[in-house]
């Protein structure tokens, strides 16, 4: 599903939705709408930084497992790409902060928390030094730096190979420890 949304395309993935309807059914319309709104947050704050440096975006992709903001500039500067990488993750932690600080006005505070993990997982999973994650991103652009992109970009792969490994032997321990 496409649509545009202020001047930006807006790609919908089946897969994305299909994710909606499971948490949906299994949690609620009220997680579903929150992590509809935390999910916003993130991507608009890529959005405002790139529209802040006079830069703008191509289009948003919203996939199963999170979503890419594609800047109508191919490459960016590494300060530019550090900057709008960074911009994510730290919505995702001022969400946690608002929502700290609102909690005690809450009507269920089992929402209230839920709202919490979802935001910090989301800003801390985020940072990982892992492309295509917010972390590697940023990560690259300190490095692009000094040995170019081609190099940051090889070195990163390697790392994400490394990284894939840790995090599968991470679900898999999780899963038989609960």
């Amino acid at each position: 599903m496409r649509f545009c949304l202020r001047g930006v395309a807006v790609e919908v993935h089946p897969l994305f939705i299909l994710a909606l309807v499971v948490l949906w059914t299994g949690r609620g319309g009220v997680e579903a709408g929150l992590f509809l709104l935390s999910l916003a947050v993130h991507e608009l704050g890529h959005l405002a930084v790139l529209a802040g440096q006079g830069l703008g975006a191509a289009r948003v992709e919203l996939l199963p497992f999170g979503s890419v903001v594609v800047p109508l500039t191919p490459s960016l500067e590494p300060g530019e790409e550090f900057m709008v990488a960074a911009a994510g993750p730290l919505h995702n932690l001022v969400l946690v902060a608002a929502g700290w600080l609102a909690t005690p006005y809450l009507p269920n505070p089992d929402v209230a928390s839920w709202f919490l993990e979802l935001n910090a997982t989301l800003g801390i999973f985020n940072l990982l030094p892992l492309l295509p994650l917010d972390g590697g991103r940023m990560l690259r652009a300190r490095w692009a730096v000094s040995v170019g992109w081609r190099r940051a970009t090889w070195r990163l792969v390697g790392l994400g190979r490394w990284g894939s490994v840790v995090l599968a032997l991470a679900a898999t321990i999780s899963l038989f420890y609960g």
